[in-house]
């Protein structure tokens, strides 16, 4: 099995959190547009779930 570089660990990195924020940005705009309760909510679990997986890879990436 191949190991992957520390350049492409990070690159990995900077595309998974760039991804990340631009899901949160479209999270964001579309709660503001939304009047809906029940809408809110399930925008408010996408975003929390979102930023766990990025506080979870850094926390990995930190020790590979």
């Amino acid at each position: 099995m191949i190991q992957p570089s520390f350049k492409d660990i990070r690159a990995h990195s900077r595309q998974r959190q760039s991804l990340a924020s631009q899901i949160l940005q479209t999270v964001e705009n579309l709660s503001l547009r939304t009047h809906s309760d029940e809408d809110k909510y399930v925008l408010q679990y996408i975003a929390r779930y979102v930023k766990k997986g990025i506080n979870d890879s850094d926390q990995n990436t930190q020790y590979d």
